[in-house]
């Protein structure tokens, strides 16, 4: 049970670093990453919707697609989410890490 709760913060810093990634002008990598922490909170059987938090509280899983929309259309939002959740959780977490060393990037 301990493993499983880990994933699950995991998945919840991915979002996290999801939404930095967005604030910092890197939207597309912020989707990649929401994408590929929603893969793992599924296959940890863990749905977080929004409901799951108060209206005002500073995170909630969808900010980062939100957000990309006002820089991204809607396929590139679609195909950045994709990319996400078919990216293996490692891969995941070095891509995750590259979000604090630049302060833009296309990417």
């Amino acid at each position: 049970m301990g493993c499983r709760r880990d994933l699950g913060g995991v998945a919840g810093d991915l979002e996290w670093l999801g939404q930095v990634a967005v604030a910092k002008g890197r939207a597309e990598r912020g989707v990649i990453l929401a994408g590929a922490a929603s893969q793992l909170r599924e296959s940890l059987g863990v749905r977080i919707t929004a409901l799951d938090y108060p209206p005002n509280f500073w995170w909630q899983p969808e900010l980062p697609r939100d957000a990309a929309r006002r820089v991204l259309t809607e396929r590139e939002i679609d195909t950045a989410w994709a990319q996400g959740r078919v990216m293996p959780l490692e891969e995941a977490l070095v891509y995750a890490r590259d979000v604090s060393t630049a302060s833009t990037e296309a990417t």
